[in-house]
């Protein structure tokens, strides 16, 4: 498989609907983590109080949000939330 270094890393992924479940949003947070500025602890513990702030309940599920790839149902994404959170992935992907 051929990697392309200058399209950059990867942080969401979209999957469809697997057995029964309904559609998913991966949040690829250990990727952002790996790469500058987010890539100390002082940013890890920002990234995670501000993913905790989007209201989000899978990512409240989660004990250690920055080690993860936590799948995201869609019905979660309503009441502003979805917007907060492409707000604070489009910061992380400046």
């Amino acid at each position: 498989m051929y990697a392309d270094s200058s399209r950059g890393k990867g942080v969401l992924s979209l999957y469809a609907a697997e057995n029964g479940g309904g559609p998913m949003l991966e949040l690829r947070i250990e990727q952002i983590c790996s790469m500058p500025p987010y890539d100390s602890d002082e940013a890890h513990v920002q990234l995670t109080a501000d993913l905790r702030a989007s209201g989000i309940p899978r990512l409240d599920a989660e004990e250690i949000l920055t080690a993860t790839r936590p799948n995201v149902p869609l019905d979660q994404l309503t009441g502003g939330r979805l917007e907060r959170l492409l707000t604070l992935m489009d910061r992380c992907i400046e």
